[in-house]
């Protein structure tokens, strides 16, 4: 993980999220580098990190990793830490997302996530306020089997602004003291 946020953050890519198997995203045309690196976390290239020598064993396959811009997700003004606003972290800045492209299996993903058990309703933007900062138009395309909203296509170029006030909002499952997700 520590190699993973070094690559996150040298390419600009915000925080790691994941680190996937070999061979998740494709075959490599080139040769493999089997060393490996030693990182703390905290270096801002991964030249500057310790370059440990070659393994013993083969290289099952290149090395993969998950990166994203959302660096935080959670529920604001609701009445437990599972239900309220939608607010994603782009960054570090905070804003609302976008109620007119919320839906449920994007809110089946944030409630899994901030460990609230399943989405039980998408309720109608707005209805926790509006909040602070940017009102975000990033459209999550999520299945719903994601583990991060993080790990959901996104798109957000091409979209038209969202209207003042439309602030996704999300009821999961433990936002509820006798409803929890088995």
């Amino acid at each position: 993980m520590k190699v993973a946020q070094v690559v996150c953050r040298e390419l600009g890519c915000g925080e790691v999220i994941g680190i996937a198997g070999s061979g998740r995203f494709g075959a490599v045309s080139g040769s493999l580098w089997d060393g490996g690196f030693q990182c703390h976390g905290t270096e801002p290239l991964l030249s500057a990190c310790a370059r440990r020598p070659r393994h013993d064993e083969a290289c099952p396959g290149p090395g993969s990793v998950i990166c994203s811009s959302y660096t935080g997700f959670r529920v604001a003004n609701g009445s437990s830490g599972c239900s309220g606003r939608v607010e994603v972290a782009v960054r570090g800045t905070w804003g609302s997302v976008c109620a007119s492209e919320w839906e449920l299996p994007d809110a089946h993903v944030l409630c899994r996530q901030l460990g609230c058990g399943r989405a039980l309703s998408v309720a109608p933007g707005g209805s926790f306020g509006s909040g602070e900062g940017p009102l975000r138009p990033d459209a999550f395309g999520c299945s719903g089997s994601e583990r991060h909203p993080g790990e959901c296509p996104v798109a957000v170029l091409g979209k038209l602004p969202c209207a003042p006030g439309n602030a996704a909002a999300v009821n999961c499952s433990g936002g509820y003291g006798d409803l929890c997700e088995e």
